[in-house]
């Protein structure tokens, strides 16, 4: 049995480019410093319900890549939540002031975003802060 038969290992292609949110993510090769995919490398990771690869071959050098896993749940609580939370208070209070991003609860006696201004405040900025904060994963050479 080969070692890629007896690993999963997830490959990209040397031509392909690395995307806006791997290159926002910062996950590197620790061995030829080469932007690695985001997607294939939350793959790898060994305490994840998802996991479907041991490993990622990084499309420069070959190396055998995979996230530790290690603080996983520390960096969840004590970043991405607290990030999370000040953000989409923050912005809250930022898309309340335009009629087209918010509309008046009566029930509740008050401005709150409606579907558009909650849209705009995920995909353009809790999105990318989160894909950030993947920056603190660290990266094991198998």
């Amino acid at each position: 049995m080969t070692q890629d038969e007896a690993l999963r290992i997830s490959r990209i292609g040397k031509t392909e480019r690395a995307s806006f949110a791997s290159r926002l993510a910062g996950l590197r090769c620790p061995v030829c410093g080469s932007v690695l995919p985001l997607h294939p490398m939350l793959g790898t990771n060994p305490l994840s319900g998802e996991k479907w690869a041991d490993a990622h071959a990084c499309a420069h050098c070959e190396t055998l890549l995979r996230l530790t896993g290690e603080h996983r749940f520390l960096h969840f609580l004590l970043l991405h939540v607290p990030v999370f939370l000040l953000t989409v208070a923050l912005l809250t209070n930022v898309v309340t002031q335009f009629d087209a991003l918010s509309k008046f609860n009566v029930g509740r006696g008050h401005v709150e975003p409606n579907l558009l201004g909650l849209a705009l405040i995920m995909m353009v900025f809790v999105v990318p802060i989160q894909t950030a904060l993947l920056r603190f994963e660290e990266v094991e050479v198998l």
